[in-house]
């Protein structure tokens, strides 16, 4: 980060922990133009770091110790000027996108030695780094020590402020310097007295929420009263903080005063005619220093709004440079010149430090197709801490879906919201209403919107209602080492995680002989569901549900060369049809059974199923990769039958690959090495995991030991050594079987229309395959250049583009049809 800055460059720090959406977001607002990255990444993320198209630049310790001059603060010389760019941050936005703000390197230095300076910060200290990697505070936590000659310390991984473990953690680092917000130290007080009482630490600079006066009362109960707590405040729009109250004995009993400004810089309170307001009125904040932002990149109405002239520059002499920056804020002035904070303007909180407008949570969540209207607003529980509630009206088309149920709809929404959320904003329900309650005046009447119970805290130890229920709480409870769980709790609100999920569905499917995709605990993530979907599947026909909602012809996706139907689970969610998707499973992959060799014979096999669910026409056939040949052969056969094809969709498949030849030279052994690396890479990227299997510790092992090493490297995220050997043996016969089907495979001709989603990079590659099906279709045919590769076009970020254009392919489909009909 000093680098950066050291450089003249625009630091922006992304974490990686962030939804995949939400980083996109933020590299494409803040054009980002060259990516620092050091270690401890999962695989998934160095996944998607991978598939940026921007420089990257690895962070390594190549450099030994003695080699590394003593940083100094004299050393620290950025050389930009004060109103030169130097951090790019962001907070939310009303409209479901995050707002980009830059700031400058007179503002950084301003705040940081100002916090220096006053509190005497130096060698002796040592200060934590508790806060996240996109969150402007990090700058404070990260400079202040660097630029004092004070020691930067960051916990071990899985050491974070909010965890059990964090108090021992500061007492044994001997933390004596900390930036925190006041729901931590709520939740720090309420520790067991026999947990450290923090006796080095000297500094805690609260901000982010109100501090309030029975808190404050509880930390010096708990803590004592040799801490000095400075309370701050400062929206990111005018640089960290500007404005600083270290409390004394006589606590007020509400919140505390943000107190004094900091050296050239002044509060002005303004009424709502726009004008200054008198000591002791109340109004909107407004913050007067030469040291404010730059304001919102690529927003610059919103800009001059909030940057505005200040409203006594004439009275005080000044010039038309004197701008001020509108908070939102309400506050005024006491007698002694000190700042009060009294709330928002707007509806505007913090939760958990975290800036974040309930507008834009309701704005996402109305994107979702189920939803009609939606409300979000924020409620203090029973330990003083701020909540969000959140609550939706049905859309109508989905008003009559007796398919999905009350508590499904929540588990969706639930999911679809923590896709694109930090875990700290995710809201409590959603609850759904028959309508939004309104004032007379046409607004939301918040007052009118039922509390909702957090999830965590309902009652919980709902009964199984059957056999299948019970044998799956059982499963349940063994996976998250948790008891007294109830057929209606969420997977993941309980403490699940897709490694987990993983875990659990192969437990299922070992224990109970019942398939459950993974796609499903997406969908709704309670057993009351589970066992739903094991009562009313048909087994042994190899088809999958993928999605469930909506009416219409299904779409029907075949699987991968792998035999898997995993790598569809992005697709599918992206998606979010108002039709069903069903997937075929490859035979041998789960059974035991020998694969098939035959991609005429699979064709055979899955439309045979696929009549059991859908009797007639039309018909819509997808597949990714080998999936898409069998897709086509499907149409064939079908057409041959009289059936009506309305569409073929293609994923990137073709013939031949790459590597065909390299498996043409080389043993049986080495190329199993392969296949088995492959398969664990696969598993990896889609279960968000860190499993890996290099094919080079493989290629001198005999078949046994290779398919044993497999085993011990899946076995841990499978639930059992032996469970692990079945999947890889199945994997492996099915890779063979399959390619050597696809290499027997000669695709006949069909009159179905056809589109190709060419993956951008293979297509650089090798361009002749959209030539190959453009001659061998007999219909319509089309192309559609998708970003990413082979296998990265069916993942974040790439998959969003190829949803939207596939979404488009059918509905275009559809109104063709419709018209000719």
């Amino acid at each position: 980060m000093a680098a950066v800055l050291e450089c003249g460059g625009v630091l922006m720090t992304l974490d990686p922990d962030l939804p995949e959406d939400r980083r996109a977001v933020m590299l494409e607002q803040g054009r980002v133009k060259r990516i620092l990255y050091g270690g401890g990444l999962t695989a998934s993320q160095m996944n998607w770091l991978k598939g940026l198209e921007l420089p990257r630049l690895p962070i390594t310790q190549a450099v030994s110790r003695r080699e590394v001059q003593t940083f100094s603060a004299n050393r620290f010389a950025p050389p930009c000027g004060a109103r030169d760019p130097a951090y790019l941050v962001f907070t939310s936005g009303s409209t479901g996108t995050p707002k980009a703000i830059l700031g400058t390197a007179g503002g950084l230095a301003h705040f940081l030695s100002w916090q220096r300076d006053s509190f005497e910060i130096g060698p002796g200290d040592r200060a934590a780094q508790f806060t996240g990697l996109s969150f402007d505070v990090l700058l404070r936590d990260v400079f202040v020590p660097l630029i004092s000659g004070a020691t930067l310390v960051i916990p071990p991984e899985g050491t974070g402020p909010a965890q059990p473990g964090a108090l021992g953690w500061m007492d044994q680092a001997e933390i004596t310097l900390l930036h925190s917000v006041p729901s931590l130290l709520q939740s720090w007080v309420s520790t067991e007295l026999s947990v450290s009482k923090l006796p080095h630490l000297r500094l805690a600079f609260i901000a982010g929420e109100p501090l309030e006066g029975a808190l404050l009362r509880r930390w010096r109960h708990r803590f004592g009263q040799a801490v000095r707590l400075v309370n701050l405040y400062g929206p990111t729009e005018t640089t960290l903080a500007k404005f600083a109250f270290e409390p004394g004995p006589d606590v007020f009993e509400a919140g505390q005063p943000v107190g004094y400004a900091l050296p050239q810089t002044r509060a002005v309170i303004v009424t709502a005619r726009g004008k200054p307001a008198a000591s002791g009125e109340l109004g909107e904040i407004a913050i007067a220093t030469p040291f404010m932002s730059l304001g919102y990149v690529n927003d610059p109405s919103l800009t001059k709004a909030r940057f505005i002239p200040s409203p006594d520059a004439g009275d005080r002499d000044r010039g038309k440079e004197d701008f001020i920056y509108l908070t939102g804020d309400l506050g005024w002035l006491d007698p002694a010149g000190r700042l009060h904070v009294a709330g928002r303007i707007d509806d505007q909180v913090k939760i958990r430090g975290i800036r974040v407008e309930p507008l834009e949570i309701s704005a996402l969540l109305e994107q979702h197709p189920a939803v009609a209207a939606s409300a979000v607003v924020a409620r203090r529980n029973a330990a003083g801490e701020m909540e969000l509630d959140a609550y939706y009206v049905m859309a109508h088309a989905n008003l009559n879906n007796t398919q999905t149920t009350e508590p499904q709809m929540r588990a969706q929404l639930r999911s679809y919201l923590r896709a694109r959320l930090p875990a700290a904003l995710v809201p409590n329900g959603p609850l759904l209403l028959p309508e939004l309650p309104l004032t007379p005046n046409h607004k939301l009447d918040r007052r009118q919107l039922p509390p909702i119970v957090p999830l965590q805290n309902s009652p919980s130890g709902q009964a199984p209602s059957s056999a299948v229920e019970g044998q799956m709480l059982q499963i349940w409870e063994e996976v998250l080492e948790k008891s007294d769980l109830g057929v209606n709790d969420d997977f993941f609100d309980v403490g699940g995680h897709s490694l987990l999920a993983l875990r659990l569905v192969l437990l299922i499917e070992q224990r109970m002989g019942v398939k459950i995709p993974l796609a499903e605990l997406f969908k709704s993530a309670t057993i009351a569901h589970l066992a739903e979907v094991a009562q009313t599947r048909e087994t042994g026909d190899g088809l999958v549900p993928l999605w469930l909602r909506g009416e219409g012809p299904p779409l029907w996706i075949v699987h991968t060369g792998g035999g898997m139907l995993w790598n569809y689970q992005p697709l599918v969610r992206a998606l979010a049809a108002d039709f069903p998707i069903y997937g075929f499973e490859a035979k041998g992959l789960f059974d035991g059974a020998e694969p098939q060799d035959s991609i005429a014979a699979m064709a055979s096999s899955f439309i045979q199923n696929m009549r059991h669910h859908q009797p007639q026409g039309p018909y819509r056939l997808a597949g990714h990769s080998f999936g898409g040949l069998v897709a086509w052969e499907m149409a064939c056969q079908l057409q041959a039958a009289g059936e009506e094809v309305s569409g073929v969709y293609l994923f990137d498949s073709s013939l031949t690959r790459p590597d065909d030849a390299w498996h043409a030279d080389h043993s049986a052994a080495r190329v199993a090495a392969r296949d088995l690396s492959v398969a664990v890479q696969v598993y990896a990227r889609f279960t968000q995991s860190d499993l890996s299997l290099e094919e080079g510790a493989l290629s001198d092992l005999s078949l046994e030991e290779q398919l044993g090493r497999a085993a011990d490297v899946m076995a841990a995220s499978i639930g059992s050594k032996p469970a692990a050997r079945k999947l890889v043996e199945g994997v492996l016969r099915i890779s063979n079987s399959h390619r050597a089907a696809r290499l027997a495979y000669h695709p006949g001709r069909h009159t179905a229309p056809v589109v190709l989603f060419q993956a951008e990079d293979d297509r650089k590659a090798d361009p002749d395959w959209a030539q190959f099906w453009r001659e061998t279709a007999g219909g319509a045919f089309e192309t559609q250049v998708v970003p990413g590769d082979h296998v990265t076009m069916m993942a974040q970020p790439h998959v969003e583009v190829l949803a939207q254009a596939l979404k488009a392919s059918l509905d275009q489909r559809e109104v063709s049809r419709s018209s000719a009909v």
